[in-house]
């Protein structure tokens, strides 16, 4: 009664692979997932943007797709780096040998990646409390233009309008650009975080700790 496999890819890019000791190269991850999908099974693939880091976003968005369009999994699902504290990843971001990607970072991110998808019938999905747009999404090469075009809608706001729709993203008042309004409570949160750390993103690390 199996019908759907489940794949943590994370991504199809072999120096971030190796970084992470995933354990697998990207060749491994195509034959695999062809073979789930010549077997006959859904296939959920799922990719992290901002694994990669600063050094590597590009490199993680091209490649992740490139092997994502040798597969064309059933659906591919976002989930967003998040670095945490007693894992190797944040061990690495503390040793300054990766730098975790801003929430502006892994949406333009996500943009090249979905940009490098090609041939594919996936349905894209940002279904995770982590993901900054979780309104990017759906079927293509049909959804293709309406995620690059809230994409760009997030990234056309001015920078005051982009922390803004971070924090009340991260504090739960809305769940995507369709649904935000401007709220004093969300504005009342942004000074007091801004007078406690660095930046908003130093800000949603912190935070980001209460989620996972």
């Amino acid at each position: 009664g199996l019908s759907r496999i489940h794949i943590g890819m994370e991504s199809g890019c072999d120096s971030v692979l190796d970084l992470v000791r995933k354990g697998v190269s990207s060749a491994e991850h195509i034959a695999a997932g062809r073979r789930v999908i010549e077997a006959g099974f859904d296939l959920s693939e799922y990719y992290m943007p901002g694994l990669g880091g600063a050094e590597r976003w590009r490199e993680n968005a091209v490649e992740s797709a490139r092997v994502l369009n040798a597969i064309n999994p059933t659906f591919i699902r976002l989930r967003s780096t998040v670095p945490l504290p007693g894992t190797p990843l944040y061990d690495l971001f503390k040793q300054k040998k990766w730098t975790p990607l801003s929430e502006d970072g892994k949406v333009r991110e996500i943009r090249l990646f979905v940009e490098s998808l090609e041939g594919v019938t996936s349905t894209v999905a940002s279904d995770h409390i982590m993901n900054l747009l979780e309104d990017v999404g759906g079927r293509l090469p049909e959804a293709r233009q309406q995620i690059l075009d809230t994409i760009d809608r997030y990234l056309g706001m001015s920078d005051d309008e982009r922390e803004s729709f971070i924090i009340a993203r991260r504090l739960g008042y809305t769940r995507g650009l369709s649904d935000y309004r401007p709220d004093e409570r969300v504005e009342a949160v942004k000074r007091e975080l801004k007078l406690q750390f660095e930046s908003i993103d130093q800000a949603v690390l912190e935070i980001a700790k209460n989620y996972l």
